[in-house]
């Protein structure tokens, strides 16, 4: 199996004239070659004519190529034409590929200007695809090392109210603001405490949703309390906000991160 390329130029080009590209080596599958015009035209703002001093006007033209004929190449296999836009089949592993592109006349805007053009051309080449296994411990090690030995996320709970913030270079890098999360607890209040880490991790097993074991992702939010300090909440009533679609919560929490309001 080979890995598709998408290859792009910009060109200029004078009235009836022509280029030919030598294209990469490809191997077999489906070759599209694109053309769109690439002007870019400013006009007002004085500029010596009499009734226009307004602000300078910058308009652009992006659209298919409306005065090219392309044709696209392969030995004396295959030739095909059009104005912007081809799709061909390469039967071959080789490198025979050439790209011939000509500026004819413009019936829709003449110019005998010299024009800029777009030329895309997305291609089968000659690159293998490899795949490897990555273990879970790579997972593992990563956000130990990069996330969870640095903390960055702290969560604190107080009243009815469960704060989350962020260190300090983090919340300059990213505009982050300390989240307030309103949690109704039926007249009941937190205990004013924090949490010990905040940790990602990564397993697999049986999907919450059923069917085959799946690779999850997971965040533990650790408290430390007393016995009697210990409970649970349910997220999935009181959280919507921090939860992302397809997120499970767990039936179970760990006892280390169970909270119980208290009245």
């Amino acid at each position: 199996m080979f890995a598709g390329q998408e290859h792009f130029t910009v060109i200029e080009l004078a009235l009836d004239q022509e280029v030919l590209f030598r294209l990469p080596p490809m191997s077999d599958g489906t070759v599209i070659v694109r053309a769109f015009h690439a002007d870019v035209t400013t006009a007002g703002g004085g500029g010596g004519v009499p009734l226009d001093d307004g602000p300078p006007t910058t308009t652009s033209d992006s659209g298919p190529a409306r005065d090219l004929t392309l044709e696209l190449r392969h030995s004396e296999h295959l030739s095909v034409s059009n104005p912007n836009l081809i799709l061909a089949e390469s039967l071959w592993v080789d490198d025979f590929w050439r790209l011939r592109v000509r500026r004819g006349p413009d019936s829709i805007s003449p110019s005998s200007e010299l024009r800029r053009y777009r030329i895309e051309v997305t291609y089968p080449s000659q690159l293998l695809v490899i795949e490897r296994r990555i273990p879970v411990g790579a997972f593992q090690t990563g956000f130990e090392l990069n996330w969870n030995s640095q903390q960055y996320v702290s969560v604190s709970m107080g009243g009815t109210q469960i704060l989350v913030d962020y260190t300090e270079e983090i919340s300059a890098l990213y505009g982050l603001e300390t989240t307030r999360i309103d949690v109704d607890l039926d007249g009941g209040q937190f205990r004013d405490f924090s949490a010990t880490a905040v940790v990602l991790g990564v397993g697999a097993g049986p999907s919450p949703n059923g069917g085959s074991p799946a690779v999850f992702f997971s965040v533990r939010v650790d408290f430390k309390g007393r016995r009697k300090d210990r409970g649970s909440i349910s997220l999935r009533r009181q959280l919507p906000g921090l939860l992302v679609p397809g997120a499970v919560v767990p039936r179970r929490a760990r006892r280390s991160s169970e909270v119980r309001p208290h009245h």
